[in-house]
């Protein structure tokens, strides 16, 4: 079998075929075309077409052999004798958006989340900057599918990435984070907790203390401000009779003893945490600089 037949086999994509291929050191060059293009005109019903040229498009397709792959994909163009309209055939394999086959496209999203961009651009033959964009695309997609639920009882801790402190939101609960911020200054906070959706779940705001001092404020002294100042916090109601009290509690009647009722102690302040509208304002107001 010779190296033009094997890396025909080994490229498997419908209704190409390959006219030559050249190997260097670091990549196979593909020179292909399409064994029947698609003659349909676009703009009209007729396939009416005639040849009106070709053009060759370098197209990247995922690494083989250890090599990089580019198919240099000669593209017939069709003039429609019906609407004398112009177009090149289709290329079905090719991302809309990159010169590069879906399936390289969909691999290097895949690797983005779990390598460094710079290693994957010189594995694929990319510059840097490609494989950033590729990645941003491909988050931005998966913001719009993947929604998290949002907690009941949310965390707001900071970790440090990159020598910069982000904000990381959390669900306390089920022990997940739900998402970083790209860093913990007023806008940001203040414009997640405005957009977060199903605001009325949060019943409980936890924010961990910090030995790390922000730009023009501590965030020992916001956390503080946050959790301890009686205009933010929340509590849970007292039970106003000794049914509520045993429902609230789930205790049977044989746990309440005659000698709770009436009793002169104080019944500890049980506090469900800091109050999520009134935290949006806090750091909308003037008291919290960046």
């Amino acid at each position: 079998m010779t190296v033009q037949a094997a890396i025909e086999i080994s490229l498997n994509l419908h209704n190409v075929q390959v006219l030559a291929c050249n190997e260097n050191g670091k990549e196979y060059m593909v020179r292909a075309s399409s064994v029947e293009p698609q003659r349909a005109c676009p703009e009209c019903p007729s396939e009416e077409v005639i040849g009106f040229g070709t053009k060759e498009q370098k197209i990247m397709d995922l690494p083989m052999h250890g090599k990089q792959v580019g198919i240099n994909f000669i593209r017939q163009r069709f003039r429609c004798k019906a609407c004398e309209y112009t177009f090149y055939e289709p290329i079905y394999f090719a991302d809309e958006k990159r010169h590069a086959t879906r399936r390289f496209v969909e691999r290097l999203e895949e690797q983005t989340l779990r390598r460094s961009h710079t290693s994957l651009a010189l594995e694929f033959g990319l510059d840097e900057k490609t494989v950033r964009n590729i990645f941003r695309d491909y988050v931005s997609r998966l913001a719009e599918t993947v929604k998290f639920e949002t907690p009941t009882r949310m965390g707001i801790d900071e970790i440090h990435i990159l020598d910069q402190a982000r904000a990381v939101i959390t669900n306390i609960e089920n022990r997940t984070v739900v998402d970083l911020l790209p860093n913990r200054k007023k806008d940001a906070v203040v414009a997640y907790l405005k957009n977060m959706p199903d605001k009325e779940r949060v019943r409980v705001v936890a924010i961990r203390a910090m030995n790390r001092i922000g730009r023009g404020y501590s965030f020992d002294a916001l956390r503080a401000k946050i959790l301890f100042t009686q205009g933010f916090v929340k509590k849970k109601p007292k039970p106003t009779s000794l049914r509520a009290r045993r429902k609230a509690e789930e205790m049977s009647w044989a746990d309440v003893t005659m000698d709770w009722i009436g009793a002169d102690e104080a019944e500890p302040e049980i506090y469900l945490g800091a109050d999520i509208d009134k935290l949006i304002q806090y750091f909308e107001s003037e008291h919290v600089r960046d």
